[in-house]
């Protein structure tokens, strides 16, 4: 390998498989008291992550709670400047830094089923994403197992962006 740096040097700065791919990490999730934010905020828990779980709708204190104490509410409009930096100052203050931010505050809220329906019939594997699914992609994003992996789009989006291609 350049730089003299071989196979076996750099394969034991790879995270073992045993362990858990976030572990130690410290990732904001908002939105994170439903759906893909709350998918993320489990996997990434589940993951060794710490998380604020931060979301608008009032639910971040049950959702927090449902997944233990490496879950801290967080209330926060996000369309809202001054609260963001509110947000950020408390996982600084709470964790000492952050090393992962996941915005999901928004996504895919309101949209019918009929909607919802069509747009997986045009997915090239015919259904929709499960929220699991995206959020496993976030994590492996998070982690140091994508150490490489930057300046790219990875679409988790079951083929739609194939097809339209």
């Amino acid at each position: 390998m350049a730089g003299g740096t071989s196979r076996l040097q750099a394969s034991r700065t790879m995270v073992p498989m045993t362990t858990p791919i976030l572990n130690g990490k410290v990732a904001v999730i908002t939105g994170a008291a439903q759906g893909i934010g709350y998918a993320c905020a489990r996997v990434f828990v589940r993951e060794g992550a710490k998380v604020l779980l931060v979301d608008f709708s009032g639910a971040e204190d049950e959702a927090a709670a449902t997944l233990g104490p490496a879950a801290v509410p967080h209330h926060a409009d996000v369309s809202r400047e001054d609260e963001i930096e509110a947000m950020f100052a408390a996982a600084l203050d709470k964790f000492g830094r952050v090393d992962a931010a996941i915005h999901v505050a928004g996504t895919q809220g309101g949209r019918s089923p009929e909607i919802l329906r069509y747009m997986s019939a045009k997915a090239a594997l015919q259904r929709a994403a499960l929220p699991e699914e995206q959020a496993e992609v976030a994590a492996f994003l998070a982690s140091d197992r994508a150490s490489f992996v930057t300046a790219t789009v990875i679409p988790v989006d079951g083929g739609w962006s194939a097809r339209l291609a």
